[in-house]
């Protein structure tokens, strides 16, 4: 009888795993499509008019995401959040919280609130508070963020370095920077588990806590850390990139009072401005 049980336990996770995985290919299928027509609104064959700026291609995918995907609110939540980010990215601050906020209502009346999916929205809507400047709001983002996910997963799962990291973010801004060191270097480590892996992700982290570290003038681990960004993005980007740059004009920054000579060497070849560290998590 045992053995019976052992092997139905068995066969029914192997069935739901099965099913899982068919899921997630669904869905990165959708996704796909999603995108392939996206990508045809900036076709310039496609259209008798001028290509459309990046705005007009998100404002249009953005209406898309709601009408075309209402019967698959999983695939729908998760391009509805990468869609706020790309909106951060161009300064549209004020379209990515619009995007959020939506997103927030259909993942509660879909799921019951405090569920999973709630976590990279509030994420999304984070950074894009961060980038506001409304660091207020952009904590409570990112802790509620947080809470959801500990629930869900854990405590030391992957996933909770985004939270993680754009709390360390607000944190610094808010002058609470012990606070914002621990949150750093944790996001840091998690960030450091996650498969598969994310080296820009994983630099942004670094930069972050770099430029922590340095205003405390603790320039030894900033530049530390700093060559471990640059390590991580020039292999990916190229020496040519502007964040790599930045991150060069960072860790020059950091050299000033320790090694002069590599610093000045630094900073007149960056061709970012000196004693500018990288930019903001690209989000």
């Amino acid at each position: 009888m045992l053995l019976v049980v052992s092997v139905l336990a068995s066969l029914a996770a192997v069935t739901f795993q099965a099913r899982r995985a068919e899921r997630e290919r669904d869905k990165a299928q959708e996704a796909l499509r999603f995108m392939t027509r996206l990508f045809d609104l900036a076709d310039p064959s496609t259209r008798d008019s001028s290509p459309p700026t990046l705005r007009e291609v998100l404002d249009a995918g953005a209406r898309r995401i709601e009408r075309g995907l209402r019967r698959q609110p999983e695939v729908q939540l998760e391009l509805m959040a990468r869609m706020a980010r790309a909106y951060t990215q161009i300064g549209q601050t004020e379209k990515a919280l619009n995007l959020v906020d939506q997103a927030l209502e259909l993942s509660r009346s879909t799921f019951g609130p405090g569920n999973p999916a709630e976590a990279p929205l509030l994420d999304e809507g984070g950074w894009a508070r961060f980038v506001a400047a409304d660091f207020g709001r952009a904590e409570h983002d990112f802790r509620q963020s947080l809470e959801i996910q500990v629930e869900a997963l854990g405590g030391s799962h992957p996933n909770l370095a985004g939270a993680l990291h754009g709390l360390g973010a607000v944190l610094i801004e808010r002058g609470a920077y012990e606070e914002a060191e621990a949150n750093l270097r944790r996001a840091l480590d998690l960030q450091g588990q996650r498969q598969p892996p994310d080296p820009i992700t994983e630099a942004e982290i670094l930069e972050e806590l770099a430029r922590l570290l340095g205003t405390h003038g603790r320039w030894d681990e900033a530049a530390a850390m700093y060559r471990q960004a640059i390590d991580l993005r020039e292999p990916v980007l190229g020496t040519k990139d502007f964040t790599v740059a930045h991150a060069y004009a960072g860790l020059g920054s950091m050299l000033v009072n320790t090694a002069p000579e590599e610093a000045e060497r630094l900073l007149g070849t960056s061709r970012a401005p000196a004693g500018e560290a990288s930019p903001r998590p690209s989000r």
